[in-house]
């Protein structure tokens, strides 16, 4: 993915300033600031905004955008809300992948969707990152509400995928110190320049 001479403002608010980067395959944490424009950044990246200027390489491939919105059904179970989901992104794990999903929710699997925790309602959307390999991979603060057990889950299924595909993830909660020292930071500094 590339960016050349990128800009994006809201009002007189600077967010992106003429920025250019060629970023490779493996992972990247978003730092700055609050309001430094680090959802905007990731939704820019993502396809879902719009840059205000410059050129934008168009990426091929699938395209996993995740924030802290849950993803899900409230009258169904938490396996159900998977399944459909899963179709949703035409996925099929296969049985060790199921395995892994078992794990990663533990005993919650057949828990009603409207009673389970916040944590376990952001592991559905999470879900997706174990039961298909994705090309670009954005997650804005998903893993604000997750466990140290499924933090870690989610730091070794993002190592595996640092060859694979190009990630892009902000997290202020996030101390898996592997994944944090295999990844490249961008930092915005609130100016539109980002390091």
């Amino acid at each position: 993915m590339k960016i050349v001479n990128e800009s994006k403002s809201f009002s007189n608010r600077k967010i992106l300033n003429h920025i250019s980067f060629d970023f490779s395959k493996g992972l990247y944490k978003v730092e700055g600031n609050n309001g430094s424009g680090k959802t905007t950044f990731l939704r820019l990246l993502a396809g879902l905004e719009r840059f205000d200027s410059g050129h934008r390489l168009q990426h091929k491939g699938d395209i996993l955008y995740l924030d802290t919105n849950a993803i899900g059904v409230v009258p169904l179970t938490i396996e159900d809300n998977l399944t459909l989901l899963w179709k949703t992104f035409n996925a099929s794990p296969d049985e060790e992948t199921l395995s892994v999903i078992d794990q990663f929710f533990g005993e919650r699997l057949l828990d009603h969707y409207l009673t389970a925790s916040v944590g376990t309602k952001a592991k559905v959307g999470l879900s997706l990152l174990f039961v298909k390999d994705w090309d670009y991979i954005f997650i804005d603060e998903a893993l604000l509400t997750l466990d140290g057990f499924s933090l870690d889950m989610v730091a070794g299924r993002l190592l595996a995928l640092k060859e694979k595909a190009t990630v892009f993830y902000v997290s202020h909660n996030l101390s898996h110190k592997q994944l944090l020292s295999e990844s490249r930071v961008i930092y915005l500094n609130g100016k539109g320049e980002i390091y």
